[in-house]
């Protein structure tokens, strides 16, 4: 089971000025953000990011894509651009993709679109 690491957070929190307050239980959940899946993208692609870093940055964009799932505002082209570093990294993001694939009787909306990258 993959947790991101607390001072990957605490860089991405400075760096992306996320409103954490340092008690989130699920970090990735409780910071996603929808509206920002391009900027989280873009971050992702355009700094030189720690392993650990990266993990916990593509859970952040994971989440951000669950959610706009679920807000139906799921943008197809920056999805294509996680999809690439993905496939990319994919040895890298694999667990951090296992956490988000769910059961079937716990799926996540985003699970459908992790799969093709399985």
């Amino acid at each position: 089971m993959w947790y991101s690491k607390q001072d990957a957070q605490t860089y991405l929190n400075q760096a992306l000025a996320l409103s954490a307050t340092g008690r989130e239980q699920d970090w990735e959940i409780e910071l996603s953000d929808p509206n920002r899946v391009a900027e989280f993208v873009e971050f992702y692609n355009d700094h030189d990011l720690s392993k650990d870093q990266k993990q916990t940055l593509m859970s952040l964009i994971i989440a951000s894509f669950e959610d706009a799932m679920h807000q139906n505002i799921f943008d197809n082209t920056s999805w294509q651009l996680a999809r690439k570093i993905i496939m990319e990294e994919f040895k890298l993001h694999q667990d951090v993709i296992k956490e988000w694939l769910g059961e079937e009787s716990n799926e996540f909306l985003i699970s459908e679109h992790l799969r093709d990258c399985w």
